[in-house]
This record gives structure tokens, sequence and C-alpha cells, in this order.
């Protein structure tokens, strides 16, 4: 059996993330996609997103690590929202002591090996404009997914993935982004 091949999109919230995943599943360039699991938690839980402990981020990589093993087992093009590199970030926010910890726990994955990226950036402002989970809270939401993505680079390198990856600019229209997505994919 082919391994898969797997698309991770990060990048900070309001980035474009979710929407081009579904784009991409609709146009058949993947056989699936998974949404980001703490996303899903917060959604789920409704947490104070910068004051999970330890603890929280174990349990994202554990279920993130779950459905890898699971992913393993498809064949063609999968993708995955924020997926470790994603994770990674968050816990070097929250919780910058439990990173080596967590790097080791991810390197876990049967997937690394075969995963690319794609590492969307967008201007603060974009976030204020574009959140609708923080509406009310749109100054902290843009400090603390500035702080996410300011380590994201350090994150995919210290997974090994910087040299998978290309940064895409989010600012644009959808349109462009989606033709600079296909445009990376081809390349990879």
């Amino acid at each position: 059996m082919s391994r898969p091949k797997i698309l991770f999109v990060c990048g900070p919230h309001c980035s474009g993330k979710s929407s081009i995943l579904k784009y991409l599943y609709e146009k058949a360039y993947l056989s699936c996609w998974g949404p980001e699991i703490g996303k899903e938690l917060f959604y789920q839980l409704h947490f104070k997103t910068d004051l999970q402990d330890q603890k929280f981020e174990f349990e994202v990589s554990r279920r993130e690590l779950e459905r890898d093993r699971e992913y393993a087992e498809i064949k063609g093009n999968i993708g995955i929202e924020s997926w470790h590199p994603g994770n990674l970030a968050y816990a070097a926010v929250r919780n910058p002591s439990v990173v080596p910890l967590l790097i080791a726990y991810m390197k876990n994955s049967p997937l690394l090996a075969d995963a690319y990226g794609i590492r969307l950036c967008i201007d603060p402002e974009v976030i204020r404009e574009r959140t609708h989970t923080f509406v009310q809270k749109k100054d902290w939401a843009v400090d603390f997914y500035q702080k996410i993505d300011n380590r994201m680079e350090n994150c995919i390198e210290q997974l090994g993935l910087k040299n998978r990856c290309i940064l895409i600019d989010a600012n644009q229209k959808f349109v462009d982004v989606i033709d600079e997505v296909q445009k990376a994919i081809i390349a990879f």
C-alpha cells in the first residue's frame, strides 16, 4: 500500500486554513481533510484559549497522533489544519517549558516524513477584521495570534519540515491565495 501524502496548512486565526482545505477537498485535490483539533476542543468545551495548561497541550498532541495513525492507512492526499506545527506554536506561547517534550512526542507521527505544508501569513489588522469567534476581544485575538504566528517558523523547523513548507501571503483575495496554494501543491 502506498503511503498518503500529507498537506498541512498552518497560520494564525482567520488566515483561511479551513476554507482552503475545504476548497481543495471539494476540487478533489484531497482524499480527506482533518480540522484543527484544538479548535474543535475550543468549540466543544468553551475554554479560554490562552489559559490552557501542559495537560491540554499533550491531549491535543495525543489526539493528533491518534488521527495520524488512522490517516497513515488512507491512500491519496490528506489535508490537515494546523497539525503538529500549529499545535506546537500554541504550546510555545502558552506553555514554553513543555515544547521540547512535545517535539519528541510529535516526532512519533507516522506521517511526518511524508508531510509538506503551507504556512499562511496575514497582517494583524486582518485578524481584527475577520474574527467572528473573538468579536468581543479583538485586541486580545490580534495580540495572541500574532504571538503564535511569531513562533510558527521555528516550530516548523523543529519538526524538520522547513524545507517542505511554503509561505503564502493570505492578505490577498481568496482566489489569489488558492491559486498560490495550487501552485505550491504542484511544486511538491
